[in-house]
């Protein structure tokens, strides 16, 4: 049975009580901060500023961070623009897809037909009024998202972990090639983390989260140290699943880490431990961030436009000749 998050939570707050702790963002977590609204990037920015000294920042996280940087930043700064294509999308289908119903019944030569196209004209120009009014707010919206992105939070957070010291040392070339090995030898097996990445990923790229996990597994060993390993990536590799569902962080890797470091692991998503960190500094939970970490933005956006938007123009115009 999955864990409840007031038990989460608990743990979260034991390992911090503990104070002999560390923190490992996996990559999806600073590069998922990229798509969020400034407001929520910059309730969790805060919040991860509050646990910076015990947030470690593993040498492959870094190089995968720098690699996808640019291409988040730039994706970002495009969403706005994406979103207003997606609803003059729909729209725009529906004109031709009605115009093309016209010169049907045209054809048939039914009585005033050309007075109720006209009408239907009118309305759908009202329909695109109204879309051009809140694409001009997106602009202003825009505007701002940018000013926010070329401040790059998400980056000074990086940069201040780096200040701190906190990023561990790179593999040296014969370590990369003793642990791709071991990776080759542990994916056969199905032995957690990474063997997932196994077949979308190439070369020493397929054993980054193998890396990860290696980094904080020696680093908390070499510093008697607990750790909270934080990942969205929620597949079999990391997580134990039951008809698809989370349920917990996977036992192999909770004894791994035992075995190796005599202490002890907990493995959450970002939703957890912000939620968790919101408590610990009593900060108030936005109400756009608590919507958020329930609902993915991408989805959403995607949802209104599949069946919400076409749906009640449709319905507007249908209602409108009544």
């Amino acid at each position: 049975m999955e864990k409840k998050l007031r038990d989460v939570k608990d743990e979260i707050k034991g390992i911090i009580d503990k104070k002999n702790y560390c923190i490992v963002f996996d990559t999806n977590i600073y590069l998922n901060l990229y798509e969020y609204s400034p407001e929520v990037t910059d309730f969790f920015v805060e919040l991860s500023e509050k646990i910076v000294d015990n947030l470690i920042l593993p040498d492959t996280v870094k190089r995968e961070f720098d690699r996808n940087h640019s291409s988040c930043l730039n994706r970002q700064r495009k969403k706005i623009q994406n979103a207003t294509m997606l609803l003059n999308k729909p729209l725009d289908q529906m004109k031709d897809k009605i115009s093309k119903q016209f010169d049907i019944l045209k054809s048939f030569k039914l009585p005033d037909i050309e007075k109720l196209e006209e009408e239907i004209k009118e309305h759908i120009s009202l329909v695109e009024k109204s879309f051009e009014e809140y694409t001009l707010e997106l602009d202003t919206f825009n505007e701002f998202n940018n000013r926010f992105l070329d401040n790059d939070k998400i980056k000074q957070l990086i940069d201040s972990i780096i200040g701190k010291g906190n990023v561990l040392k790179a593999f040296s070339l014969d370590e990369i090639y003793l642990l791709c090995t071991e990776g080759e030898k542990r994916y056969k097996k199905r032995t957690p983390p990474g063997y997932k990445d196994e077949k979308d990923k190439s070369g020493i790229e397929a054993y980054g989260d193998f890396f990860i996990w290696k980094e904080a597994i020696n680093y908390c060993k070499d510093n008697n140290l607990n750790l909270i390993f934080v990942t969205d990536d929620l597949k079999e590799d990391w997580y134990e699943l039951k008809n698809s569902e989370r349920v917990s962080f996977r036992q192999e890797l909770v004894n791994e880490f035992k075995m190796q470091t005599s202490r002890d692991v907990i493995g959450i998503t970002s939703n957890e431990l912000f939620s968790t960190l919101a408590e610990i500094y009593d900060k108030e939970t936005p109400n756009t961030v608590e919507w958020i970490l329930g609902y993915d933005v991408d989805d959403y956006i995607k949802e209104i436009v599949d069946f919400g938007i076409i749906n009640d123009v449709m319905g507007e115009l249908i209602n409108s000749q009544d």
